[in-house]
């Protein structure tokens, strides 16, 4: 039998076509973004962006308006996706603890740190508004030292030094038991007039001195230049 001369040589162009190698796939398409990172590899990211916040060391309040500032930035970056969203709330739940944790060790600049971070990730949320306010509270106590006592007639005048956690002001007085003093000009945010201290009374031989916070009815003893010394 004969095969025609055209139908075998396209037989033979049929089994070269076949016994070709495939052609290589097309090079990937450039200027293609890279996938999105994890919620994870973004938690990291944002978490620290905000170091300060939850690092061991003291907190400046010159530092705070720069930490609320990026914390709504985070927010505004991260919103727009699922994946920000998970890392934003993992963020959220760590400033959450930050509260916590600072608070119970009386942090109170971490604590208002916190709370303020928390309000730019969370804006319209008063969640933390009372402890805010408990830790405007507690920054304007200030610290006192006792620097000597003196007798007069029936009298014994303690005098007192304060010092002012915000600005580092510095104030003196002469005063006596059950006497108020000490009245700064603002407390957090709200104006004041009216004295935050009062002599509750003299320890022991003049070994220390009982005050009173009025703000939060918080007791606590100063001591005096001679159990300072030791004597």
């Amino acid at each position: 039998m004969r095969i025609p001369l055209l139908a075998l040589l396209a037989l033979l162009g049929v089994l070269a076509a076949c016994s070709q190698p495939a052609p290589p796939p097309p090079p990937p398409t450039q200027n293609q973004p890279p996938p999105e990172p994890t919620p994870e590899q973004q938690y990291g990211e944002i978490k620290s962006s905000l170091s300060p916040l939850f690092s061991e060391g003291p907190m400046g309040l010159n530092m705070i308006p720069s930490l609320v500032s990026t914390a709504g930035t985070i927010r505004a970056s991260k919103s727009v996706t699922e994946n920000g969203r998970q890392a934003l709330s993992m963020l959220i739940r760590d400033v959450e603890e930050c509260i916590r944790k600072n608070k119970e060790v009386n942090k109170w600049r971490k604590v208002k740190a916190g709370c303020l971070v928390f309000e730019a990730l969370q804006p319209g949320s008063d969640r933390y508004a009372k402890t805010k306010r408990d830790a405007d509270l507690m920054l304007a106590k200030p610290n006192v030292e006792v620097t000597g006592f003196l007798e007069s007639g029936n009298d014994t005048f303690i005098f007192l030094v304060t010092t002012n956690n915000l600005t580092g002001e510095k104030k003196t007085f002469k005063v006596r038991e059950g006497e108020e003093f000490y009245a700064p000009p603002k407390v957090g945010d709200e104006p004041n007039t009216q004295n935050l201290l009062r002599v509750v009374r003299i320890i022991g031989n003049k070994q220390a001195v009982e005050l009173e916070y009025k703000l939060v009815n918080y007791v606590w003893q100063v001591e005096g230049p001679r159990a300072r010394q030791g004597a």
